[in-house]
């Protein structure tokens, strides 16, 4: 829409108002504009001269009616030669009075005529001027909606631009959506491969707790323990070497066993186990032992089902739940086998 710049009123993008029919185009209204004041002060200057060539006729009238009064009075003045001067009187009178008005009428029109040329020639300047002054403004009009023009299609350019690039950076998210679905895949598989770690870790640490809490110490006292838990057997004649049957609570680990005499630890090879029977060969005279204490420390083998409880001795052998023994400690040819050695030859013997 458009403002007209004659009545206000707003009309289409078009060439003339709709409503006054004034040009809506800047330029167009300023060149009306002019043009109808000089058009307007055109008039006047011609009414003027109209005025002259009027009074000019009516004074060519007044002059025709003058010589018309004076061959009036001359034929009055040949009817009465005594009214003669006072004829010459009344027309010398006439002409006076008719040359005062004419020269009264012609300095009134020249005046005016004057003025209006002055008012029209100010008019005419002025409207130059406004007329210049308006073309400059319409030139920086022009030339700002120029440059916010150039302005307006450097930004759609650069908009383009943009676009283009939003463009071609959405298509290439497109292409890499099957990559990004594969890898969001691989993603919720490595969390849910670290859930699974975390779930066996916390299972690990779980069973170590387990395990460490089921660590046991089993203590003897040597001299006083009853014969079913400890049970030693004397050295060969002419050794010192002794051996000491320990039944533990039960079966331990092999590689956490730690055999213990006072605060000395014993070799790992200075003992065997069978299930939970603790074998220990001791290096000296049994007199040495009695009265102190053996310790065996350890973490428990529960899937080991086999349990020796007790320990007996009948004839100078030694039971493990009925089941005979070998003496360990030398040459046994009486032994005939049981269900864990199936000869003595078989059977661990002291170092």
């Amino acid at each position: 829409m458009r403002v007209c710049y004659q009545c206000g009123h707003e009309s289409p993008d078009q060439a003339f108002c709709g409503f006054c029919g004034s040009a809506l185009d800047l330029k167009d209204y300023i060149s009306a504009s002019i043009r109808h004041q000089l058009e307007s002060r055109d008039r006047s200057i011609v009414e003027a001269d109209s005025a002259n060539r009027v009074f000019e006729r009516v004074f060519g009238w007044a002059k025709n009616f003058a010589w018309f009064l004076g061959v009036l009075f001359g034929i009055i003045g040949l009817l009465g030669a005594w009214k003669i001067s006072d004829f010459w009187s009344s027309v010398n009178a006439a002409k006076q009075s008719v040359a005062a008005t004419s020269d009264a009428a012609k300095e009134q029109i020249s005046k005016s005529t004057s003025a209006s040329t002055a008012e029209v020639k100010q008019t005419v300047e002025h409207a130059k001027s406004t007329m210049a002054t308006n073309l400059q403004q319409a030139d920086k009009q022009s030339e700002s909606l120029n440059s916010a023009m150039n302005q307006m299609r450097v930004e759609t350019k650069s908009f383009e631009s943009s676009m283009g690039d939003s463009r071609r950076q959405l298509n290439e998210a497109k292409k890499l959506q099957p990559e990004m679905t594969s890898m969001r895949k691989d993603l919720q598989d490595a969390v849910a491969q670290i859930r699974k770690q975390q779930e066996v870790i916390s299972s690990s640490e779980e069973f170590v707790k387990q395990v460490f809490s089921s660590h046991q110490i089993d203590i003897f006292h040597v001299g006083t323990e009853t014969k079913t838990r400890l049970t030693t057997i004397g050295p060969p004649a002419g050794g010192d070497g002794s051996v000491v049957l320990l039944v533990l609570s039960s079966t331990p680990i092999r590689e956490t066993l730690q055999v213990q005499y006072r605060v000395f630890t014993q070799p790992p090879d200075s003992y065997v186990t069978i299930h939970n029977l603790l074998i220990f060969f001791w290096g000296e005279h049994l007199a040495n032992l009695n009265g102190q204490e053996l310790s065996a420390s350890y973490f428990p083998d529960k899937s080991d089902t086999e349990h020796i409880n007790a320990l007996s001795e009948h004839d100078g052998r030694v039971f493990a739940d009925k089941e005979p023994l070998p003496y360990f400690n030398k040459p046994d040819p009486t032994f005939k086998g049981n269900r864990w050695f199936k000869s003595a030859a078989e059977a661990p013997a002291q170092k």
